[in-house]
């Protein structure tokens, strides 16, 4: 039995191939660049269940960079309050609490929710008798203003630094690169 196939059939048949392959090439080349504008906008990086210290290294990070001028700065002082230790509040109420009267004062329609896209453990390091764990964040800023260094566009990579208080972990402090490297486990 020999199957016969006419010029013309086989003309469609490899059109249609090639239309395929086609699509198939563009869903291919960009869907990761549609994707990942719409996960700028509804995707948030979930921190592993297993992991507290990514979980509140997260929570921090997402809730230091999300100003909002028109609740003011002390509601965000009392948000990092809750997200630190007793130690790391009182330099929020003291220090960073400034920064935040500055960034919401030059920016008084500042509404800016950070949502982080991708975190990665960096490292763990003990200082004294504190332990240190740092991950590596790409956040995504629906407001981003000109006052922050760093910002590609809407993107924001930084480390987020957290500290174990007894049982649990808490968010310490946002840093640049250099600033992280101070907490970089030694090889």
């Amino acid at each position: 039995m020999e199957l016969e196939i006419s010029t013309g059939a086989l003309k469609k048949i490899l059109g249609w191939v090639g239309v395929l392959f086609i699509l198939a090439a563009a869903a291919v080349w960009g869907w990761p660049k549609v994707s990942g504008q719409v996960a700028g906008l509804l995707h948030r990086a979930t921190p592993t269940p297993s992991d507290p210290a990514q979980i509140a290294a997260v929570q921090g990070v997402e809730a230091f960079f999300s100003l909002d001028a028109q609740k003011g700065v002390d509601a965000w002082v009392d948000r990092m309050c809750s997200l630190t230790t007793k130690e790391g509040c009182a330099i929020y109420q003291v220090m960073l609490k400034k920064w935040a009267q500055k960034q919401m004062s030059d920016y008084p329609d500042l509404n800016n929710r950070a949502t982080v896209e991708q975190v990665e453990f960096a490292g763990e390091t003990t200082i004294g008798d504190a332990t240190y764990r740092l991950y590596r964040v790409v956040m995504h800023f629906s407001q981003p203003w000109d006052g922050m260094d760093g910002l590609e566009g809407d993107t924001l990579t930084a480390y987020a630094l957290v500290q174990k208080d007894g049982d649990a972990w808490r968010f310490a402090a946002p840093l640049n690169e250099q600033d992280a490297q101070r907490y970089m486990p030694k090889e």
